[in-house]
């Protein structure tokens, strides 16, 4: 999984928001919440910027996220077809 090549349509931007201890985060319609870290602070970030890259790349620019929930967040978003597998 991690050398899998991943992309996300620009003009469909993952939207987010820190709100005390929790990260509020929208794409494609669906929400999800998930626990505040400089972490996942910065898989956040990492994800919302995302263009085309593997997912490798999003989990190495996350170093101190919490994996196991990082890689939820990441099959997450390709069930919803925002973050597309080549």
């Amino acid at each position: 999984m991690p050398a899998t090549p991943v992309s996300a349509d620009p003009r469909f931007p993952l939207l987010w928001s820190a709100r005390g201890d929790t990260i509020i985060a929208s794409a494609n319609g669906h929400g999800w919440t998930m626990r505040k870290t400089p972490g996942s602070l910065r898989a956040i970030k990492a994800l919302a910027a995302v263009r085309r890259t593997t997912v490798g790349e999003i989990l190495q620019c996350a170093a101190g996220a919490h994996r196991r929930e990082l890689r939820r967040v990441v099959q997450t978003l390709a069930d919803w077809r925002w973050l597309i597998r080549e």
